[in-house]
């Protein structure tokens, strides 16, 4: 948001996002729609903060009040009315879901990377 921010305003940019960073591109480009010349989302992981248990179910397939997906965990700092506030993918998610196709030990090192991802409030 810095850099976008420091952009001249006769400067446009061209903004890809891989994964998660498909979130932090689409805050950008709301808060700065007049610098972007054209946004490229690949392979992107949809936002925790969707507005509805509907939401929640239909991307993580399951009932809100559990709060996982297998291993994934979802927390709900500000109540359970509210979006959730942090997700995380767990071990056999991401080993079942997410890595199905790759070789184990890329597995066993993506699984070792995985942090928490704090929702944008």
């Amino acid at each position: 948001m810095d850099f976008m921010s420091s952009l001249s305003p006769d400067k446009k940019v061209i903004l890809v996002g891989h994964s998660y960073g498909g979130i932090c591109m689409s805050l950008a480009m709301e808060n700065f729609p007049e610098k972007i010349l054209v946004g490229v989302f690949v392979c992107i992981c949809a936002s925790l903060q969707v507005s509805t248990w509907s939401c929640h179910t239909r991307i993580f397939g399951q009932d809100p009040q559990r709060k996982s997906l297998l291993d994934c965990k979802l927390e709900f700092d500000q109540g359970l009315e509210n979006p959730p506030t942090s997700g995380f993918f767990g071990p056999e998610y991401l080993e079942s879901m997410v890595y199905n196709n790759c070789q184990l030990e890329d597995v066993e090192l993506a699984i070792m990377l995985v942090r928490t991802n704090k929702a944008v409030l």
